[in-house]
């Protein structure tokens, strides 16, 4: 038949292909198993935030500011707020909180009263006064 038939270009088909070297794929394997762990580590840093949460330290650091953690709570939490608030933001929180309850339903749609929100230790919303009228 054919089987010494291929002269020179015959091949040993008894290789160790998972060998570190040539023909063999144990190199590659290898890296492609510490590649994958490099990017698995990367994308956990990522969807965890540690990673955000490392880069605003750092720069914060740089920019010689200091996180604190109650800047911008309210007195009742034991620090002061921001001092600076538009003179409209004063005159509808003044509006809400001097108007009784029931002539605000029936001249407001929507009304919240003395709005705090809290992310954690952030403050995102100091007291939040609106009402808001029909088609507004």
């Amino acid at each position: 038949m054919y089987i010494d038939d291929c002269g020179e270009s015959c091949k040993n088909l008894d290789a160790d292909y998972t060998a570190w070297d040539s023909p063999g794929i144990g190199r590659s394997l290898v890296f492609m198993a510490v590649h994958g762990f490099i990017w698995l580590f990367i994308l956990f840093l990522l969807e965890s935030d540690s990673f955000r949460r490392a880069v605003q330290r750092v720069t914060n650091m740089l920019r010689g500011q200091y996180m604190y953690d109650g800047e911008m709570m309210t007195v009742d939490r034991g620090v002061t707020a921001a001092p600076v608030e538009d003179s409209d933001v004063a005159a509808e929180r003044q509006r809400i909180v001097s108007t009784p309850v029931a002539r605000l339903t029936t001249t407001d749609v929507v009304v919240m009263h003395q709005l705090t929100k809290f992310y954690g230790s952030f403050l995102a919303v100091d007291r939040l006064s609106v009402g808001m009228s029909k088609g507004e």
